[in-house]
């Protein structure tokens, strides 16, 4: 049933890919493990992809733009996310990341439904710049409706993450 929602985000984040890639400033991959808030969940391993654009803004001390979120856990859940991303230089090496992106979530097994398809995610992380321009961050994530809808039992996930510059 959330199965043409899967394919709709996909198809919306490969298109704000190719409509966004004049801009882009990086690609973060990741490889994380997510915890279900609900005994009957299959909590797991996930890869994420993540398409950072251009930080054009000043939003309270970090430089900020729009980001697109892609998310797949082994027991085939999905998560496809926009909004806005941002980082903030702690010294020359270390920076902090964080970033709110609403999106569709679709679940793999029954016990992973996150109580409706409309979900929100909020990130933060610590990073460090490495040689080339790349970096490579540690971050926490929080994934749930907002009490949008009756249920609302959240996804809370930690992800080792690997930046490149585009």
């Amino acid at each position: 049933m959330r199965r043409p929602a899967t394919i709709l985000a996909f198809l919306s984040f490969f298109t704000l890919i190719q409509c966004q890639t004049a801009r882009a400033q990086e690609v973060a991959i990741g490889l994380g493990f997510g915890d279900f808030h609900a005994a009957q969940a299959d909590s797991g391993p996930f890869l994420s992809l993540e398409y950072l654009g251009a930080r054009n803004w000043d939003l309270f001390g970090f430089e900020a733009g729009l980001g697109v979120s892609g998310q797949v856990h082994q027991a085939g859940d999905t998560f496809v996310g926009l909004g806005i991303q941002g980082q903030r230089a702690l010294t020359k090496d270390w920076f902090v990341e964080v970033s709110v992106m609403p999106g569709l979530f679709s679940e793999g097994p029954a016990g992973n439904d996150l109580g409706s398809t409309i979900e929100f995610r909020s990130l933060v992380g610590l990073g460090r710049m490495l040689r080339n321009g790349r970096r490579v961050s540690l971050a926490l994530s929080h994934i749930s409706n907002a009490s949008i809808a009756d249920r609302n039992p959240g996804l809370n996930a930690i992800s080792l993450r690997w930046h490149m510059p585009l």
